[in-house]
Protein backbone atom coordinates (compact mmCIF):
# COMPACT_ATOMS: atom_id res chain seq x y z
CA UNK A 1 0.00 0.00 0.00
CA UNK A 2 1.52 3.72 -0.75
CA UNK A 3 2.16 6.14 1.57
CA UNK A 4 1.74 9.67 1.49
CA UNK A 5 5.26 11.84 1.79
CA UNK A 6 6.74 15.57 1.74
CA UNK A 7 9.93 16.43 0.10
CA UNK A 8 12.17 18.73 1.14
CA UNK A 9 14.91 20.68 -1.13
CA UNK A 10 17.82 23.13 -0.15
CA UNK A 11 20.21 24.95 -1.25
CA UNK A 12 22.64 27.57 0.18
CA UNK A 13 24.66 28.98 -2.46
CA UNK A 14 24.33 29.85 -5.90
CA UNK A 15 27.78 27.81 -6.72
CA UNK A 16 25.89 24.73 -5.73
CA UNK A 17 23.78 24.93 -8.74
CA UNK A 18 26.95 24.47 -11.32
CA UNK A 19 27.72 21.37 -8.35
CA UNK A 20 24.53 19.19 -9.45
CA UNK A 21 23.24 20.31 -6.45
CA UNK A 22 20.27 22.58 -7.38
CA UNK A 23 16.71 22.80 -6.33
CA UNK A 24 15.31 21.00 -9.61
CA UNK A 25 18.17 18.42 -9.32
CA UNK A 26 17.33 17.60 -6.17
CA UNK A 27 13.24 17.68 -6.20
CA UNK A 28 13.89 15.37 -9.51
CA UNK A 29 15.86 12.80 -7.50
CA UNK A 30 13.71 11.99 -4.37
CA UNK A 31 10.54 11.78 -6.77
CA UNK A 32 12.32 9.16 -8.65
CA UNK A 33 13.43 7.49 -5.08
CA UNK A 34 9.87 8.23 -4.15
CA UNK A 35 8.62 6.23 -6.90
CA UNK A 36 10.67 3.38 -6.12
CA UNK A 37 9.49 3.18 -2.41
CA UNK A 38 6.39 3.48 -3.87
CA UNK A 39 5.73 6.66 -2.04
CA UNK A 40 3.08 9.29 -2.89
CA UNK A 41 5.02 12.88 -2.64
CA UNK A 42 1.73 15.52 -1.70
CA UNK A 43 3.94 18.22 -0.99
CA UNK A 44 7.40 19.93 -1.71
CA UNK A 45 9.33 22.91 0.28
CA UNK A 46 12.09 24.16 -1.38
CA UNK A 47 14.69 27.03 -0.06
CA UNK A 48 17.93 29.07 -0.54
CA UNK A 49 19.10 29.21 2.72
CA UNK A 50 22.12 28.07 4.40
CA UNK A 51 21.77 25.06 7.30
CA UNK A 52 23.92 27.18 9.46
CA UNK A 53 20.78 29.80 10.61
CA UNK A 54 18.78 29.15 13.07
CA UNK A 55 15.34 30.29 11.75
CA UNK A 56 14.45 28.84 8.21
CA UNK A 57 10.95 30.02 7.03
CA UNK A 58 10.22 27.10 4.56
CA UNK A 59 11.74 24.25 6.72
CA UNK A 60 9.53 25.48 9.83
CA UNK A 61 6.35 25.85 7.12
CA UNK A 62 6.91 22.44 6.33
CA UNK A 63 7.16 20.80 9.37
CA UNK A 64 4.22 22.37 10.62
CA UNK A 65 1.87 21.43 7.33
CA UNK A 66 3.94 17.69 8.17
CA UNK A 67 2.05 17.94 11.68
CA UNK A 68 -1.51 19.70 10.33
CA UNK A 69 -1.56 17.55 7.46
CA UNK A 70 -0.48 13.85 9.19
CA UNK A 71 2.10 12.74 6.90
CA UNK A 72 4.38 10.45 8.90
CA UNK A 73 7.36 10.53 5.97
CA UNK A 74 9.97 13.10 5.19
CA UNK A 75 12.37 12.80 1.96
CA UNK A 76 15.89 14.78 2.18
CA UNK A 77 18.74 14.48 -0.39
CA UNK A 78 21.19 13.88 2.35
CA UNK A 79 22.01 14.42 5.94
CA UNK A 80 23.52 18.05 5.18
CA UNK A 81 20.68 19.30 3.30
CA UNK A 82 18.64 18.75 6.31
CA UNK A 83 20.86 20.35 8.69
CA UNK A 84 24.52 21.20 9.48
CA UNK A 85 25.51 21.32 13.15
CA UNK A 86 25.72 24.52 14.28
CA UNK A 87 24.40 24.95 17.72
CA UNK A 88 22.91 21.89 18.36
CA UNK A 89 23.75 18.19 16.35
CA UNK A 90 21.39 16.80 13.65
CA UNK A 91 20.50 13.83 15.81
CA UNK A 92 19.01 16.20 18.26
CA UNK A 93 17.19 18.00 15.59
CA UNK A 94 16.03 14.61 13.96
CA UNK A 95 14.59 13.38 17.83
CA UNK A 96 12.89 17.06 18.11
CA UNK A 97 10.99 16.96 14.51
CA UNK A 98 10.09 13.03 15.38
CA UNK A 99 8.65 14.06 19.10
CA UNK A 100 7.07 17.33 18.06
CA UNK A 101 5.63 17.26 14.58
CA UNK A 102 4.68 13.63 14.28
CA UNK A 103 7.17 11.95 11.57
CA UNK A 104 7.88 8.63 11.97
CA UNK A 105 10.78 8.58 8.88
CA UNK A 106 13.01 10.71 7.79
CA UNK A 107 14.85 9.33 4.36
CA UNK A 108 18.03 10.42 3.38
CA UNK A 109 18.53 8.44 -0.06
CA UNK A 110 21.93 9.93 -1.02
CA UNK A 111 23.58 8.62 2.51
CA UNK A 112 21.40 5.52 2.36
CA UNK A 113 19.81 5.79 6.19
CA UNK A 114 15.94 5.75 7.08
CA UNK A 115 16.33 7.13 10.41
CA UNK A 116 13.06 5.75 12.23
CA UNK A 117 11.10 6.37 15.18
CA UNK A 118 12.49 3.84 18.15
CA UNK A 119 14.23 1.71 15.07
CA UNK A 120 17.60 3.18 14.78
CA UNK A 121 20.68 1.07 16.32
CA UNK A 122 23.48 2.27 17.26
CA UNK A 123 25.80 1.43 14.74
CA UNK A 124 23.43 3.41 12.28
CA UNK A 125 23.89 6.05 14.57
CA UNK A 126 27.22 5.92 14.84
CA UNK A 127 27.16 6.05 11.20
CA UNK A 128 25.07 9.26 11.21
CA UNK A 129 27.13 10.95 13.56
CA UNK A 130 29.67 10.42 11.45
CA UNK A 131 28.01 12.09 8.49
CA UNK A 132 27.19 15.31 10.29
CA UNK A 133 30.94 15.36 11.59
CA UNK A 134 31.88 15.26 8.27
CA UNK A 135 29.36 17.66 7.00
CA UNK A 136 30.59 19.96 9.38
CA UNK A 137 34.20 19.79 8.42
CA UNK A 138 33.05 20.24 4.72
CA UNK A 139 31.47 23.79 6.07
CA UNK A 140 34.29 24.64 7.94
CA UNK A 141 36.35 23.85 5.16
CA UNK A 142 34.70 25.76 2.48
CA UNK A 143 34.80 29.20 4.91
CA UNK A 144 38.21 28.86 5.35
CA UNK A 145 38.91 28.58 1.37
CA UNK A 146 36.63 31.27 0.87
CA UNK A 147 38.28 33.72 3.25
CA UNK A 148 41.62 32.58 1.44
CA UNK A 149 40.25 33.91 -1.82
CA UNK A 150 38.82 36.97 -0.48
CA UNK A 151 42.28 37.66 1.04
CA UNK A 152 44.14 36.81 -1.87
CA UNK A 153 41.92 39.25 -4.03
CA UNK A 154 42.43 42.04 -1.53
CA UNK A 155 46.13 41.50 -1.68
CA UNK A 156 45.95 41.93 -5.38
CA UNK A 157 44.05 45.42 -4.51
CA UNK A 158 40.26 44.09 -5.26
CA UNK A 159 38.07 45.93 -3.17
CA UNK A 160 34.86 43.64 -2.78
CA UNK A 161 32.17 45.29 -1.05
CA UNK A 162 29.94 48.09 -2.31
CA UNK A 163 31.86 51.30 -3.45
CA UNK A 164 31.27 54.89 -1.73
CA UNK A 165 28.59 57.94 -3.52
CA UNK A 166 30.19 58.32 -6.59
CA UNK A 167 31.02 55.11 -7.62
CA UNK A 168 29.15 52.39 -9.28
CA UNK A 169 29.96 48.52 -9.79
CA UNK A 170 29.54 46.57 -12.90
CA UNK A 171 28.96 43.15 -12.24
CA UNK A 172 31.22 40.16 -12.99
CA UNK A 173 29.72 37.89 -15.95
CA UNK A 174 30.44 34.56 -14.95
CA UNK A 175 29.09 32.83 -18.02
CA UNK A 176 31.63 35.27 -19.63
CA UNK A 177 34.74 35.53 -17.09
CA UNK A 178 34.09 39.22 -17.22
CA UNK A 179 35.39 40.44 -13.91
CA UNK A 180 33.95 43.12 -11.74
CA UNK A 181 34.40 46.56 -12.52
CA UNK A 182 33.83 49.70 -10.39
CA UNK A 183 33.77 52.86 -12.30
CA UNK A 184 32.97 56.76 -11.69
CA UNK A 185 29.35 57.55 -11.51
CA UNK A 186 27.54 60.53 -12.38
CA UNK A 187 27.93 61.92 -8.80
CA UNK A 188 31.69 61.92 -8.89
CA UNK A 189 32.35 65.21 -10.05
CA UNK A 190 29.79 66.32 -7.20
CA UNK A 191 32.09 64.33 -4.49
CA UNK A 192 34.79 65.98 -5.83
CA UNK A 193 33.14 69.36 -5.31
CA UNK A 194 32.55 68.76 -2.08
CA UNK A 195 36.21 67.20 -0.88
CA UNK A 196 38.11 70.00 -1.87
CA UNK A 197 35.92 73.46 -1.15
CA UNK A 198 36.58 71.16 2.79
CA UNK A 199 40.30 71.20 2.16
CA UNK A 200 40.28 74.32 1.83
CA UNK A 201 39.96 74.61 5.58
CA UNK A 202 36.79 77.56 5.85
CA UNK A 203 33.48 75.02 5.69
CA UNK A 204 32.31 73.71 8.88
CA UNK A 205 30.29 69.92 8.03
CA UNK A 206 27.32 71.56 8.28
CA UNK A 207 28.04 73.67 5.61
CA UNK A 208 29.24 71.39 3.58
CA UNK A 209 26.13 68.57 4.18
CA UNK A 210 24.16 72.08 2.63
CA UNK A 211 26.16 72.48 -0.17
CA UNK A 212 25.96 68.43 -1.29
CA UNK A 213 21.87 69.05 -0.75
CA UNK A 214 21.84 72.38 -3.37
CA UNK A 215 24.06 69.86 -5.62
CA UNK A 216 21.43 66.80 -5.45
CA UNK A 217 23.58 64.87 -3.93
CA UNK A 218 22.26 61.55 -1.72
CA UNK A 219 22.88 58.39 -0.14
CA UNK A 220 23.28 55.48 -2.10
CA UNK A 221 19.62 54.79 -0.24
CA UNK A 222 18.55 58.14 -1.51
CA UNK A 223 18.48 60.04 1.84
CA UNK A 224 19.61 63.27 2.56
CA UNK A 225 23.62 63.69 3.48
CA UNK A 226 23.53 64.46 6.94
CA UNK A 227 26.62 65.51 9.10
CA UNK A 228 27.94 62.20 9.95
CA UNK A 229 27.51 61.01 6.37
CA UNK A 230 29.75 63.64 5.37
CA UNK A 231 32.56 62.54 8.36
CA UNK A 232 32.36 59.17 6.80
CA UNK A 233 32.36 60.41 2.89
CA UNK A 234 35.54 62.87 3.78
CA UNK A 235 37.33 59.92 5.99
CA UNK A 236 37.28 57.58 3.23
CA UNK A 237 40.38 56.52 1.65
CA UNK A 238 38.97 55.16 -1.43
CA UNK A 239 38.55 58.52 -3.27
CA UNK A 240 42.68 58.49 -3.56
CA UNK A 241 42.95 54.97 -4.37
CA UNK A 242 43.09 53.20 -1.21
CA UNK A 243 41.08 50.80 0.81
CA UNK A 244 40.81 49.33 4.48
CA UNK A 245 40.15 45.70 5.02
CA UNK A 246 40.81 43.94 8.51
CA UNK A 247 43.50 46.62 9.75
CA UNK A 248 45.68 46.91 6.99
CA UNK A 249 45.60 49.64 3.77
CA UNK A 250 45.61 48.04 0.16
CA UNK A 251 46.11 50.36 -3.11
CA UNK A 252 43.10 49.76 -4.74
CA UNK A 253 43.41 48.29 -8.09
CA UNK A 254 40.07 46.65 -9.38
CA UNK A 255 39.60 46.62 -12.90
CA UNK A 256 37.98 50.67 -14.30
CA UNK A 257 38.88 52.43 -11.15
CA UNK A 258 40.04 56.09 -10.79
CA UNK A 259 40.36 58.33 -8.03
CA UNK A 260 38.65 61.64 -7.65
CA UNK A 261 40.90 63.17 -5.26
CA UNK A 262 44.54 63.27 -4.58
CA UNK A 263 46.18 61.92 -1.59
CA UNK A 264 47.50 65.47 -0.20
CA UNK A 265 44.41 66.61 -0.59
CA UNK A 266 42.76 63.48 1.16
CA UNK A 267 45.92 64.26 3.92
CA UNK A 268 44.59 67.57 4.39
CA UNK A 269 41.13 67.16 5.10
CA UNK A 270 42.00 64.76 7.84
CA UNK A 271 44.17 67.02 10.00
CA UNK A 272 41.39 69.38 9.79
CA UNK A 273 38.97 67.03 11.14
CA UNK A 274 41.43 66.25 13.41
CA UNK A 275 42.29 69.75 14.13
CA UNK A 276 38.69 70.46 15.13
CA UNK A 277 38.05 67.31 17.28
CA UNK A 278 40.30 68.70 19.70
CA UNK A 279 37.88 71.96 20.64
CA UNK A 280 34.71 68.72 20.29
CA UNK A 281 32.79 68.37 23.50
CA UNK A 282 34.52 71.47 24.91
CA UNK A 283 31.81 74.49 25.66
CA UNK A 284 32.63 78.20 24.42
CA UNK A 285 32.85 79.00 28.16
CA UNK A 286 36.03 76.92 28.49
CA UNK A 287 37.67 77.01 24.84
CA UNK A 288 40.46 79.31 23.41
CA UNK A 289 41.34 81.46 20.83
CA UNK A 290 44.84 80.47 20.49
CA UNK A 291 45.50 77.10 21.72
CA UNK A 292 48.49 75.10 19.81
CA UNK A 293 49.08 78.24 18.51
CA UNK A 294 51.51 80.35 20.71
CA UNK A 295 54.90 79.16 21.89
CA UNK A 296 57.60 80.57 24.55
CA UNK A 297 59.82 82.62 22.77
CA UNK A 298 62.50 81.85 25.43
CA UNK A 299 62.26 78.20 26.73
CA UNK A 300 59.67 77.28 23.41
CA UNK A 301 57.20 75.38 25.00
CA UNK A 302 53.83 75.38 23.32
CA UNK A 303 51.54 77.47 25.43
CA UNK A 304 47.64 77.20 26.38
CA UNK A 305 44.99 78.99 27.94
CA UNK A 306 43.44 79.31 31.05
CA UNK A 307 40.57 80.61 32.74
CA UNK A 308 40.73 80.97 36.46
CA UNK A 309 37.70 81.24 38.45
CA UNK A 310 37.52 81.31 42.65
CA UNK A 311 34.96 81.65 45.23
CA UNK A 312 35.43 83.53 48.74
CA UNK A 313 32.86 83.23 51.78
CA UNK A 314 32.55 85.93 53.80
CA UNK A 315 30.72 85.91 57.30
CA UNK A 316 28.04 88.25 58.02
CA UNK A 317 25.27 88.74 60.05
CA UNK A 318 22.87 87.26 57.30
CA UNK A 319 24.86 84.05 57.69
CA UNK A 320 27.50 83.04 54.94
CA UNK A 321 27.49 84.78 51.88
CA UNK A 322 29.57 83.64 48.55
CA UNK A 323 31.41 86.24 46.45
CA UNK A 324 32.62 84.16 42.85
CA UNK A 325 35.51 86.29 40.84
CA UNK A 326 36.20 84.99 37.47
CA UNK A 327 39.31 86.64 35.27
CA UNK A 328 39.76 86.76 31.63
CA UNK A 329 41.41 84.15 29.82
CA UNK A 330 45.02 84.18 30.19
CA UNK A 331 48.23 82.13 28.52
CA UNK A 332 51.32 81.76 30.42
CA UNK A 333 54.41 79.30 29.91
CA UNK A 334 54.38 76.35 31.89
CA UNK A 335 57.97 77.88 33.11
CA UNK A 336 60.82 75.50 31.31
CA UNK A 337 64.49 76.40 31.48
CA UNK A 338 66.21 78.76 28.48
CA UNK A 339 69.58 80.43 27.92
CA UNK A 340 71.52 82.93 27.99
CA UNK A 341 74.74 83.48 26.08
CA UNK A 342 76.73 87.09 25.61
CA UNK A 343 76.64 87.98 29.74
CA UNK A 344 72.71 87.00 29.69
CA UNK A 345 72.00 89.29 26.83
CA UNK A 346 71.18 86.54 23.88
CA UNK A 347 68.77 83.69 24.11
CA UNK A 348 70.22 80.53 22.11
CA UNK A 349 68.65 77.35 21.35
CA UNK A 350 68.65 74.75 23.96
CA UNK A 351 69.19 71.94 21.33
CA UNK A 352 72.47 73.72 20.70
CA UNK A 353 73.29 73.87 24.63
CA UNK A 354 75.13 70.99 26.03
CA UNK A 355 73.47 70.70 28.92
CA UNK A 356 75.32 69.20 31.72
CA UNK A 357 78.92 71.14 31.18
CA UNK A 358 76.63 74.48 30.09
CA UNK A 359 78.57 75.70 26.90
CA UNK A 360 77.55 75.54 23.45
CA UNK A 361 77.89 72.63 21.30
CA UNK A 362 78.41 74.32 17.89
CA UNK A 363 78.31 77.72 16.34
CA UNK A 364 75.56 79.51 16.06
CA UNK A 365 74.95 82.85 13.95
CA UNK A 366 71.70 85.50 15.26
CA UNK A 367 69.02 86.95 13.00
CA UNK A 368 71.43 90.43 13.46
CA UNK A 369 74.42 88.44 12.35
CA UNK A 370 75.78 88.11 15.79
CA UNK A 371 77.57 84.85 16.18
CA UNK A 372 77.82 82.93 19.31
CA UNK A 373 81.02 80.63 19.28
CA UNK A 374 80.98 77.32 20.47
CA UNK A 375 82.47 76.00 23.96
CA UNK A 376 81.38 79.65 24.81
CA UNK A 377 79.52 79.58 28.26
CA UNK A 378 75.95 79.78 28.80
CA UNK A 379 73.71 80.57 31.95
CA UNK A 380 70.45 78.24 32.73
CA UNK A 381 67.66 79.90 33.91
CA UNK A 382 64.11 78.99 34.64
CA UNK A 383 61.66 80.86 32.22
CA UNK A 384 60.25 84.25 33.16
CA UNK A 385 58.12 84.86 30.77
CA UNK A 386 54.88 87.34 31.84
CA UNK A 387 51.74 86.13 31.10
CA UNK A 388 49.53 86.88 28.16
CA UNK A 389 46.04 88.31 28.42
CA UNK A 390 43.60 87.50 25.70
CA UNK A 391 42.47 90.77 25.09
CA UNK A 392 45.96 92.15 24.79
CA UNK A 393 47.02 88.61 22.56
CA UNK A 394 44.08 89.89 20.27
CA UNK A 395 44.56 93.45 20.05
CA UNK A 396 48.07 92.84 19.28
CA UNK A 397 47.58 90.67 15.94
CA UNK A 398 44.98 92.47 14.65
CA UNK A 399 47.24 95.93 14.81
CA UNK A 400 50.21 93.84 13.60
CA UNK A 401 47.86 92.78 10.43
CA UNK A 402 46.49 96.14 9.97
CA UNK A 403 49.53 97.05 8.93
CA UNK A 404 49.22 95.06 5.69
CA UNK A 405 47.61 96.22 2.95
CA UNK A 406 46.07 93.97 -0.24
CA UNK A 407 47.55 95.62 -3.72
CA UNK A 408 44.46 95.28 -5.29
CA UNK A 409 46.19 95.71 -8.76
CA UNK A 410 48.63 93.48 -8.74
CA UNK A 411 45.70 90.83 -7.68
CA UNK A 412 43.57 91.97 -11.05
CA UNK A 413 46.82 91.47 -13.18
CA UNK A 414 47.75 87.76 -11.74
CA UNK A 415 44.28 87.13 -11.85
CA UNK A 416 44.08 87.53 -15.26
CA UNK A 417 47.60 85.76 -16.20
CA UNK A 418 46.06 82.85 -13.92
CA UNK A 419 42.65 82.58 -16.18
CA UNK A 420 44.90 82.64 -19.47
CA UNK A 421 47.40 80.33 -17.90
CA UNK A 422 48.87 77.83 -20.93
CA UNK A 423 49.55 75.24 -18.51
CA UNK A 424 46.54 74.94 -16.70
CA UNK A 425 44.68 74.96 -20.15
CA UNK A 426 47.59 72.23 -21.47
CA UNK A 427 46.48 70.20 -18.42
CA UNK A 428 42.50 70.43 -18.96
CA UNK A 429 43.17 69.12 -22.60
CA UNK A 430 45.70 65.98 -21.92
CA UNK A 431 43.32 64.67 -19.36
CA UNK A 432 40.07 65.29 -20.93
CA UNK A 433 42.03 63.79 -23.72
CA UNK A 434 43.39 60.59 -22.03
CA UNK A 435 40.23 60.03 -20.37
CA UNK A 436 38.60 59.32 -23.86
CA UNK A 437 41.20 57.09 -24.69
CA UNK A 438 40.58 55.41 -21.50
CA UNK A 439 36.74 54.96 -21.90
CA UNK A 440 37.32 53.80 -25.68
CA UNK A 441 40.23 51.44 -24.67
CA UNK A 442 37.97 49.32 -22.20
CA UNK A 443 35.27 49.58 -25.04
CA UNK A 444 37.69 47.89 -27.54
CA UNK A 445 38.54 45.09 -25.23
CA UNK A 446 34.71 44.33 -24.13
CA UNK A 447 34.05 44.00 -28.02
CA UNK A 448 37.46 41.86 -28.90
CA UNK A 449 36.20 39.69 -25.79
CA UNK A 450 32.77 39.25 -27.28
CA UNK A 451 33.95 38.26 -31.00
CA UNK A 452 36.15 35.85 -29.83
CA UNK A 453 33.55 34.15 -27.84
CA UNK A 454 31.45 34.02 -30.95
CA UNK A 455 34.55 32.57 -32.90
CA UNK A 456 34.50 36.22 -35.30
CA UNK A 457 38.46 36.51 -34.65
CA UNK A 458 40.64 33.31 -33.19
CA UNK A 459 43.05 33.14 -30.09
CA UNK A 460 46.13 34.67 -31.18
CA UNK A 461 44.36 37.43 -32.43
CA UNK A 462 42.62 37.86 -29.39
CA UNK A 463 45.58 37.68 -27.16
CA UNK A 464 48.02 39.90 -29.32
CA UNK A 465 45.82 42.66 -30.03
CA UNK A 466 44.31 42.32 -26.12
CA UNK A 467 47.68 42.57 -25.11
CA UNK A 468 48.60 45.45 -26.98
CA UNK A 469 45.52 47.51 -25.97
CA UNK A 470 46.03 46.30 -21.82
CA UNK A 471 49.55 48.01 -22.19
CA UNK A 472 48.21 51.15 -23.38
CA UNK A 473 45.87 50.81 -21.52
CA UNK A 474 48.00 51.07 -18.42
CA UNK A 475 50.36 53.62 -19.52
CA UNK A 476 47.23 55.97 -19.98
CA UNK A 477 46.38 55.66 -16.84
CA UNK A 478 49.81 55.99 -15.25
CA UNK A 479 49.59 59.32 -16.95
CA UNK A 480 46.29 59.92 -16.00
CA UNK A 481 47.75 59.46 -12.06
CA UNK A 482 50.79 61.83 -12.79
CA UNK A 483 48.22 64.65 -14.50
CA UNK A 484 45.85 65.06 -11.92
CA UNK A 485 48.19 65.63 -9.08
CA UNK A 486 49.79 68.24 -11.28
CA UNK A 487 46.65 70.09 -11.46
CA UNK A 488 45.81 69.06 -8.08
CA UNK A 489 48.77 71.12 -7.14
CA UNK A 490 47.78 73.64 -9.48
CA UNK A 491 44.72 74.17 -7.71
CA UNK A 492 45.39 73.85 -4.68
CA UNK A 493 47.88 76.33 -4.55
CA UNK A 494 45.50 79.24 -6.64
CA UNK A 495 42.70 77.85 -4.25
CA UNK A 496 44.65 78.55 -1.08
CA UNK A 497 46.03 81.93 -2.13
CA UNK A 498 42.25 82.89 -3.25
CA UNK A 499 40.63 81.60 0.43
CA UNK A 500 44.19 83.67 1.95
CA UNK A 501 43.18 86.85 -0.01
CA UNK A 502 39.46 86.57 1.01
CA UNK A 503 39.95 86.46 4.67
CA UNK A 504 42.37 89.24 4.77
CA UNK A 505 39.53 91.66 3.09
CA UNK A 506 37.94 93.63 6.19
CA UNK A 507 40.27 91.08 8.62
CA UNK A 508 39.57 93.17 11.87
CA UNK A 509 35.74 93.33 11.98
CA UNK A 510 35.69 89.39 10.23
CA UNK A 511 37.33 88.48 13.29
CA UNK A 512 36.06 90.19 15.78
CA UNK A 513 32.50 88.28 15.20
CA UNK A 514 34.23 85.20 14.21
CA UNK A 515 33.75 82.38 16.68
CA UNK A 516 36.45 80.82 18.82
CA UNK A 517 37.22 77.89 16.26
CA UNK A 518 36.58 80.13 13.10
CA UNK A 519 39.42 82.93 14.78
CA UNK A 520 41.52 79.78 14.82
CA UNK A 521 41.48 78.58 11.72
CA UNK A 522 41.55 81.97 10.00
CA UNK A 523 44.90 82.34 11.78
CA UNK A 524 45.97 79.27 10.63
CA UNK A 525 45.64 80.65 6.78
CA UNK A 526 48.16 83.05 7.40
CA UNK A 527 50.37 81.44 10.11
CA UNK A 528 52.55 78.40 11.39
CA UNK A 529 52.71 79.88 15.08
CA UNK A 530 52.77 82.85 17.22
CA UNK A 531 55.71 83.36 19.88
CA UNK A 532 55.47 85.35 22.73
CA UNK A 533 58.42 87.16 24.42
CA UNK A 534 58.57 89.67 26.95
CA UNK A 535 61.14 91.35 29.05
CA UNK A 536 61.85 93.88 32.08
CA UNK A 537 63.59 97.43 31.80
CA UNK A 538 63.71 100.44 34.35
CA UNK A 539 61.98 103.39 33.33
CA UNK A 540 62.23 106.13 35.79
CA UNK A 541 63.03 104.13 38.48
CA UNK A 542 60.46 102.08 38.25
CA UNK A 543 60.40 97.75 36.72
CA UNK A 544 58.44 97.89 33.76
CA UNK A 545 57.13 94.78 31.70
CA UNK A 546 57.08 94.72 27.42
CA UNK A 547 55.43 91.97 26.04
CA UNK A 548 55.72 91.70 22.30
CA UNK A 549 54.30 89.02 19.91
CA UNK A 550 55.87 87.82 16.44
CA UNK A 551 53.63 86.36 13.67
CA UNK A 552 55.69 83.11 11.77
CA UNK A 553 53.81 83.28 8.19
CA UNK A 554 53.07 80.13 6.24
CA UNK A 555 54.42 79.47 2.84
CA UNK A 556 51.43 80.18 0.89
CA UNK A 557 51.26 83.88 2.86
CA UNK A 558 55.38 84.37 2.41
CA UNK A 559 54.19 83.87 -1.56
CA UNK A 560 51.71 86.10 -1.40
CA UNK A 561 54.53 88.65 -0.06
CA UNK A 562 56.92 87.95 -2.68
CA UNK A 563 54.12 88.33 -5.70
CA UNK A 564 53.01 91.98 -4.41
CA UNK A 565 49.56 91.19 -3.79
CA UNK A 566 50.09 91.66 0.36
CA UNK A 567 52.32 94.74 1.35
CA UNK A 568 53.79 96.08 4.18
CA UNK A 569 52.31 100.00 5.41
CA UNK A 570 54.85 102.58 6.56
CA UNK A 571 53.44 102.24 9.42
CA UNK A 572 55.07 98.58 9.83
CA UNK A 573 56.71 97.87 12.74
CA UNK A 574 60.44 97.08 12.31
CA UNK A 575 61.44 94.62 14.94
CA UNK A 576 58.98 92.12 13.44
CA UNK A 577 60.30 89.77 10.90
CA UNK A 578 58.37 88.88 7.91
CA UNK A 579 59.66 86.11 5.83
CA UNK A 580 61.93 84.61 8.85
CA UNK A 581 61.25 82.53 11.59
CA UNK A 582 61.62 83.71 15.46
CA UNK A 583 64.22 82.04 16.66
CA UNK A 584 64.41 84.41 19.96
CA UNK A 585 68.18 84.59 19.50
CA UNK A 586 68.30 88.18 20.85
CA UNK A 587 65.91 90.42 23.35
CA UNK A 588 65.28 93.24 21.55
CA UNK A 589 64.64 96.94 23.01
CA UNK A 590 61.40 97.92 23.40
Amino acid sequence: MSEYCVIYCRVSTDEQEKEGVSLEVQESFLKRYAEEKNLIPINVFSEGESASKTERKKFDEMLMWTKENGVKILLVEKNDRFHRPRDETTESTLRKVVNDYGVEEVHFPKDSMVWKKDKFPSSSKLQYRMLSAVSAYKSDLISEEVIKVLNEKVKRGIYLHMPPIGYEVIPQDRYHDKPRKIVQSEEAPKVKVLLETFSAGKFSLKQIARLAKDQGLTSLRGQELKKDAISRLIKSRFYYGEFDWKGGVYKNKTKGFMPIITKAVWQENQSILNRRAGTKGRDKENAFVYNSLLTCGKCGRVIFGEKWNHTIKDKTKKGIVERHYEYPVRYHCTKGNYYLAKRGTRIVPADKVDKELLVMKEDVVGEDGVMIKKSNKVEERVCDNAVFWEKEIEEEILNHLDCLKFNKKRWRELKEKLFKDETKEFLDLEIKTLRQEATNNESRLDGLYADYKKDVIDIEFFKTRSAKLRARQDEVKERLKELDEERSIYDDSVGRAIVVIDAMKDFRSKFLKASYTDKNDMLRLMTIKISTMSYKRMVEGKEKVYKTLNLIWNKEFRGLFELGIIEKSKEYRKEWSLNKNFNSSQVRDG
